[in-house]
């Protein structure tokens, strides 16, 4: 944890930190507030929902 924790102090960067079950979530917590802890299946939700149509499209210019 203490080396999450200066990777974390070192970057100007957001951090999102993947964990495998919410029980595990408490560890995590206070860690900044440019960190996001999400668990697997948060990430697998937000990754499969549907497109909108104007999602994703190339704009031209």
């Amino acid at each position: 944890m203490e080396n999450l924790k200066e990777r974390i102090a070192g970057t100007n960067l957001r951090v999102i930190i993947i964990i495998p079950n919410r029980e595990l979530i408490d560890k995590y917590k206070g860690l900044g507030e440019r960190v996001l802890v999400r668990t697997i299946d948060s990430m697998k939700e937000m990754l499969t929902e549907p497109v909108h149509p104007n999602q994703g499209k190339y704009l031209s210019g």
